[in-house]
């Protein structure tokens, strides 16, 4: 019973150390990154394959904060304004099935385009713009204006500045029934396409 007793005692010792180690490592163990920061407000929706790991991982990926270190400021000024606004203001994506932003916090989204990519305000507010008379989604189109095509940058901003106020055609290109002379910035639209590759 004596050898018992003592061989229970560091037991007991153990699992107690052990259960103030665990405790402590409830607490977060490093700060979170800014991507960590930017998935907690976007992910908002509730969708299907809103998976934070992935976010997170797809965040660090694209590099956004890595090769802009000078849109840090708008990119928490969006993310602040993202966190203000209601889950409701938060959809689905139809394919992806992951968490998209509405139509909010435009002011910011533009700036941080613009910061991202010279011209990307112009081309945010054309997106803006389809997306209210095509019921487009809004955080697709906004992706491209951050990301233009590697070496185009004056070729994504020329057609930008054309179609500013432009009507829209909504349809499938290949269902449009307008003349060719009457799709506006044809030429813009040509030369955009043949910078990336399109027309190859």
């Amino acid at each position: 019973m004596e050898r018992n007793r003592h061989t229970g005692f560091p037991c007991n010792l153990a699992l107690f150390v052990a259960g103030v180690l665990f405790a402590c490592d409830d607490a977060y163990p490093i700060d979170p990154t800014p991507c960590d920061d930017w998935c907690y407000a976007t992910q908002r929706a509730g969708c299907p394959e809103d998976y934070p790991e992935q976010c997170v991982s797809g965040c660090e990926q694209s590099g956004f904060l890595r090769d802009s270190p000078q849109c840090r400021e708008q990119w928490r000024s969006l993310q602040e304004c993202y966190l203000a606004s209601p889950a409701e203001s938060f959809h689905c994506h139809e394919e992806t099935e992951v968490s998209q932003a509405s139509a909010i916090c435009l002011d910011e989204r533009s700036r941080l385009a613009e910061c991202f990519a010279p011209g990307g305000a112009l081309c945010f507010s054309n997106c803006v713009h389809e997306a209210e008379v095509c019921d487009t989604d809004l955080s697709e189109c906004e992706w491209h204006c951050r990301n233009p095509s590697p070496g185009c940058e004056d070729e994504q901003r020329q057609f930008d500045a054309c179609m500013v106020g432009q009507p829209l055609y909504c349809g499938e290109p290949e269902d449009d029934p307008r003349e060719l002379e009457e799709i506006p910035c044809l030429a813009e639209i040509g030369e955009l396409l043949d910078c990336a590759g399109w027309n190859d």
